[in-house]
């Protein structure tokens, strides 16, 4: 039954589009869904946009595949409420701008996708991602299944995460997308001042300092005065997380290494988006980062801050499906390797 009522959905917004409309004119978006994970001991929570109807496997024709990574506090599903990617890419397809694709969000919780062998820790997560994840989906999905049908990327936080994926699992992705992030290391001062916010974290038990100094610098002046709506969910955001996982995440944000040297070394197009009035990120270490790029790109979104997937999802989501229509991999198939 749950079947019937999405193709019902999927058909009403064909109609919606006109008879005019290509055979591929909307997607389906779902949340909470499960891919198993040996490397965990527990199913990897994940959202997923994938087009309606599949390929036909006879031509031979499979999905690409973009793997999205959201940031601090955030979750896999806030890419399709807040992104809004959903209409974003049925548009696109509808109209003939990009070829059918699969979008997949995980949710890395507040782990930074990073392998942890503590057993208080979240675990193997990024060994799990690597593995797990895209083995479940290359198997549930009609997929490329190849390093040249899959891009990675991710805003902020997984921007970071994005670019340790590349540091350790180069073969697996042929272009990447580094939203609001950055590839250099703390200086000093921001190191001392992460260790201080931790510090301060778990000696006050609240998150009293993360809503007071780093909420304000989460999103731009423009969303501050004209999208209430937003500022409301990122204060959410930060307000849920608890102080002892918060200070975990300073620190290990002040001990992030340098990924230049991973940029230069990955050779592969590279989409660098960042919001024109982001307070945390400068046009500085932008250069500094397309500079390393071999194949980079940068698209600058006016009137947003850090958060840009979630203060001008429209622009955003065009940043993102003009580069992977760029890259042909529309077209991907398992011969491509």
């Amino acid at each position: 039954m749950h079947w019937i009522k999405q193709m019902v959905a999927a058909s009403l917004v064909m109609a919606a589009l006109g008879a005019a409309a290509p055979a591929v004119a909307a997607g389906l978006v779902e949340n909470g869904l499960l891919a198993p994970s040996p490397t965990l001991g527990h199913p990897i929570k994940f959202s997923v946009y994938r087009p309606f109807p599949a390929p036909d496997g006879g031509n031979g024709e499979r999905w690409p595949v973009v793997y999205l990574l959201h940031g601090l506090t955030g979750q896999g599903a806030d890419w399709f409420s807040w992104g809004n990617l959903g209409p974003i890419l049925d548009r696109a397809l509808a109209d003939g701008k990009l070829g059918p694709m699969l979008v997949v969000a995980p949710d890395g919780g507040d782990s930074w996708y990073v392998d942890d062998p503590d057993p208080k820790s979240s675990g193997l997560v990024e060994t799990a991602f690597a593995t797990d994840l895209i083995a479940y989906i290359d198997k549930t999905y009609p997929t490329a299944a190849c390093r040249t049908g899959r891009v990675i990327g991710g805003l902020s936080m997984g921007g970071y995460v994005t670019m340790a994926f590349l540091r350790r699992h180069a073969e697996r992705a042929a272009a990447i997308v580094l939203a609001d992030t950055k590839a250099s290391a703390d200086a000093e001062p921001a190191q001392a001042n992460r260790l201080r916010i931790a510090s301060v974290l778990e000696a006050e038990g609240s998150v009293r300092v993360l809503v007071d100094e780093v909420l304000p610098t989460l999103t731009g002046e423009t969303t501050k005065n004209d999208r209430a709506d937003v500022g409301r969910f990122v204060t959410q955001l930060v307000e849920a997380i608890s102080p002892a996982t918060a200070a975990w995440c300073e620190r290990a944000m002040a001990a992030r290494p340098d990924s230049f040297s991973t940029l230069k070394q990955a050779r592969i197009p590279a989409l660098v988006v960042v919001g024109e009035e982001d307070a945390l990120v400068s046009a500085a270490e932008t250069r500094l980062m397309l500079d390393a790029l071999a194949d980079g790109r940068l698209v600058g979104l006016p009137k947003a801050g850090h958060l840009s997937a979630i203060e001008t999802p429209s622009r955003f989501g065009a940043a993102v499906l003009q580069f992977v229509s760029e890259l042909g991999f529309a077209r991907a198939s398992p011969a491509d390797g």
